[in-house]
């Protein structure tokens, strides 16, 4: 990540957080944001909890970019809301359900998709998708 901010002409830097610690987290957060940051990235549910909190304590939601790795519905509701730019969404429901479909299939027609790969994500949930993939992770299905 830091490497590709680099190629584009930017700097970033790691900030250790403690995720068992939300308080501390956030604290860690708000001191950095005094450094002149314009985006977070975080590694997930998490470290974007204790970041959403910094910015909206900070007042710098909407002026401070915040993206991260796996879907909770404090996440999606915060594209939808739009204090989060994206997540990145691992679709373990398609992880789970097409090795069941295509096993099945095989077991009954002796077919697989050829390549042997059959990528299942990771896809981008956005303010444009966030409302469908908050009403159908409540079904279960992401």
């Amino acid at each position: 990540f830091l490497d590709a901010i680099a190629k584009g002409g930017g700097t970033g830097k790691v900030l250790a957080v403690n995720a068992a610690d939300p308080t501390d987290s956030k604290h860690k957060v708000s001191a950095a944001l005094g450094e002149g940051i314009d985006g977070i990235m975080t590694l997930g549910p998490l470290g974007a909890g204790p970041a959403l909190a910094a910015l909206k304590e900070g007042g710098h939601m909407g002026k401070v970019k915040l993206g991260t790795f796996d879907l909770t519905p404090e996440v999606i509701n915060g594209i939808k809301d739009g204090n989060l730019e994206f997540a990145i969404d691992q679709q373990q429901y398609l992880q789970g359900y097409l090795p069941i479909v295509l096993l099945s299939q095989y077991k009954l027609y002796g077919v697989m998709p050829a390549g042997g790969i059959l990528p299942t994500g990771p896809g981008f949930v956005t303010k444009a998708n966030a409302a469908q993939v908050l009403e159908l992770s409540s079904k279960g299905i992401r």
